[in-house]
């Protein structure tokens, strides 16, 4: 698969981001919505890191909050691939400098 496209695929890789609960606000009705990344293998898991979103009530339930939340997760993980993307051009070009077959 070419490093280059995005699209989900099968066996991509053993890395999951899976939604791992909520923290109320004490006194309030908002909450900070968890995700992890996940590293399953052979049966096992290793949590590598917990993402931790703020997410406000409003008039829809704890559904809706769940909708805002996946909403800033996306949005976050969009931020983060469109830097790694730059980061990826700048050091691609670097290298080059060095072995232009490496790239």
């Amino acid at each position: 698969m070419d490093s280059d496209d995005l699209s989900p695929a099968d066996g991509l890789c053993n890395i999951f981001l899976e939604f791992d609960g909520l923290d109320r606000h004490q006194g309030s009705s908002h909450a900070n919505f968890r995700f992890r990344f996940v590293h399953k293998e052979q049966e096992q898991e290793f949590t590598m890191a917990v993402l931790s979103l703020p997410v406000s009530a409003a008039d829809d339930g704890m559904e809706g909050m769940m909708v805002r939340a996946h909403d800033q997760l996306i949005r976050v993980l969009r931020q983060s691939l469109y830097v790694s993307d730059k980061m990826r051009q700048h050091y691609r070009s670097e290298a080059a400098r060095y072995s232009p077959k490496a790239t």
